[in-house]
């Protein structure tokens, strides 16, 4: 990946709101190493990247997942019966996948419109961990995807498919399981 175009991706995570400040360094050199070359695929998987912070009772993990092609996403996508079940499967155990999420953003109309209209040819699927140990019986843990559109960093539309998707659990509770398409 070019300079400018990871400089442009890390720039508007660092405009998400309810993250932790990326290290801006980290990512940019990360995702120079990524060949994103032209393709059909609508993502590249990201290679194990992880950012930590650790404050008082709270530790944080931001990891950047997928790169997201703009121009590949299409309305109305619908997967196969074969992955709608994996993802049944993934939400029924509340199991955080990068994939699920990469084929429930394509069944987002209004989230594939966003990403066809952005100016850049890339935005990016992260991960946000928040690991929580002020009760000393149960760590409750908050695993939310970050999805960053160029220019629609706060948009009403993102924020709501990123809480819909975000896993809450309390020790080995699941405590809100994520919403996956029915099977059928």
């Amino acid at each position: 990946m070019q300079l400018k175009t990871a400089e442009t991706l890390v720039e508007a995570l660092g405009k998400h709101p309810g993250i932790i400040t990326p290290d801006k360094d980290l990512f940019i050199d990360l995702l120079m190493q990524i060949d994103v070359p032209e393709s059909s695929r609508f993502y590249e998987r990201i290679p194990g990247n992880k950012q930590e912070l650790t404050e008082s009772d709270c530790s944080y993990s931001l990891s950047l997942r997928r790169v997201l092609r703009n121009r590949n996403s299409e309305r109305n996508y619908s997967p196969g019966i074969v992955k709608r079940a994996l993802d049944a499967l993934a939400s029924w155990r509340g199991i955080y996948s990068s994939d699920v999420l990469t084929r429930r953003l394509r069944q987002d109309n209004e989230i594939v419109d966003l990403m066809q209209a952005c100016l850049e040819d890339f935005s990016l699927l992260a991960k946000f961990e928040t690991y929580d140990y002020s009760d000393p019986n149960k760590l409750t843990v908050t695993t939310r995807p970050v999805l960053v559109i160029p220019g629609a960093e706060n948009d009403e539309q993102v924020m709501e498919w990123e809480e819909a998707n975000t896993l809450y659990q309390k020790g080995k509770e699941t405590l809100k399981k994520v919403k996956y398409a029915k099977i059928l």
